[in-house]
């Protein structure tokens, strides 16, 4: 992740701290100062900071562990100002998986405020635990205190706390998952005007809570729906067919000449029918600026792209390219390039599914527009509308080749 440093490895997995965590540090050193310029208040305040985000990052660890459980790895954990993010390799899809995984975090800040309020009322009486200005409090009440806020704030039933998740998963027992996220994001959009409304009379910033719960809800509803969109396609239902591409020896002269008459953005490379890379257009930009068209594509294009059949999950596949941050997903079949699938045509699927759904764009595409004419008569025939074209289609353009460098050079 970019702007974030190692720092350890907990269990495995990376532990890692976006750089702003360190102004966060720095800002509560200098306020604390400010207010008592006294070493060791500074340090206290530090100190009660980092420990803090000890507890954050046990709540995470919390999370990736239950879910390394059920075979589900954890890429890293991140320290942030605002707290701590834990990426998981794939959601659960299994409602009672997600939900353990969901409460795993909360769970163990509730331990732990009842470990150390109960050592605290043992050694110090209710009296530590109830004095609540923060000034006055000693370190183990206030962490007390601490856990207590963790885990009751993320198990507020909204997106993207814990408690959102773990509603999504329980209402998943009985309902659609679909169904289920609309009703958990529906609730947290509610709690979200609730937070608007008490920060405009009690503390404004709640009002930021709620713009974080309000765009929470919506992503997380959006995603869902795209998920359940593309769960039960092929790659073959979204991909690029008709490529113009080039060949591995292509100078980039030929390249610039192909990429402005066809519009693609990108150009496949091949060398003996299998691809070899892709040549994107900031590549070609790159390769022009310091060798001139006289270049090689093969010094500049992509490589390691990852490679999926076209009978692969269309959501694997566009979970690769959203993850791995690269232009395209190559399709292969029997050892060929058959296609590309790319996140405008990935885009263009789920527009065409949203409008068999009734959902209809407000301007359509006039290609779009002739096949809503009979959507009514073929409403779940959607694998056959993003075959239609053939994959015949492919192989002829990957022979004809017609503007390649054969032209162009």
């Amino acid at each position: 992740m970019r702007w974030s440093l190692q720092i350890a490895r907990l269990a495995g997995i990376p532990l890692r701290v976006h750089v702003t965590f360190l102004f966060l540090v720095a800002w509560v050193a200098y306020a604390t100062y400010v207010q008592d310029p006294d070493l060791n208040a500074v340090g206290s305040a530090v100190l009660f900071l980092l420990a803090v985000f000890g507890l954050i990052v046990m709540h995470e660890l919390s999370h990736s562990l239950t879910a390394r459980l059920f075979g589900i790895g954890t890429r890293d954990i991140t320290l942030w100002p605002i707290g701590g993010i834990s990426r998981l390799e794939r959601m659960p899809e299994i409602p009672a998986q997600e939900f353990l995984i969901a409460i795993a975090g909360p769970l163990l800040n509730v331990i732990l405020a009842l470990t150390l309020g109960a050592y605290v009322v043992l050694t110090s009486g209710w009296e530590a635990l109830l004095v609540l200005e923060f000034g006055q409090m000693a370190f183990l009440p206030a962490l007390v205190w601490v856990n207590a806020a963790l885990a009751g704030f993320n198990l507020l039933p909204a997106f993207p706390m814990d408690g959102g998740r773990a509603l999504r998963a329980f209402l998943a027992m009985f309902m659609d998952r679909v169904q289920a996220t609309r009703l958990a994001a529906t609730t947290g959009k509610m709690m979200a005007v609730l937070f608007g409304l008490l920060g405009l009379l009690i503390n404004p910033f709640l009002v930021v809570i709620a713009v974080f719960v309000w765009l929470g809800a919506t992503a997380e509803a959006a995603h869902t729906e795209m998920t359940a969109t593309l769960s039960g396609h092929a790659v073959s239902s979204a991909m690029t067919r008709r490529l113009e591409v080039l060949r591995i020896d292509d100078s980039l002269g030929a390249a610039a000449r192909l990429l402005t008459s066809t519009g693609q953005g990108m150009l496949p490379v091949v060398s003996e029918g299998r691809a070899a890379g892709v040549l994107s257009e900031l590549d070609l930009l790159r390769g022009l600026a310091s060798e001139g068209p006289r270049g090689a594509v093969a010094d500049f294009m992509s490589r390691n792209l990852p490679v999926e059949e076209p009978s692969a999950s269309l959501v694997g596949a566009f979970r690769s390219l959203q993850e791995r941050g690269v232009c395209c997903v190559l399709v292969e079949e029997d050892g060929r390039l058959v296609g590309v699938l790319t996140r405008p045509g990935v885009s263009s699927f789920l527009a065409v599914a949203s409008a068999l759904r009734g959902q209809v764009p407000p301007a359509e595409p006039p290609e779009l527009q002739s096949k809503l004419a009979h959507a009514n008569e073929d409403q779940s025939d959607l694998q056959r509308w993003a075959d239609d074209g053939g994959v015949a289609a492919t192989s002829d353009a990957l022979k004809r080749h017609p503007t390649g460098s054969g032209q162009a050079s």
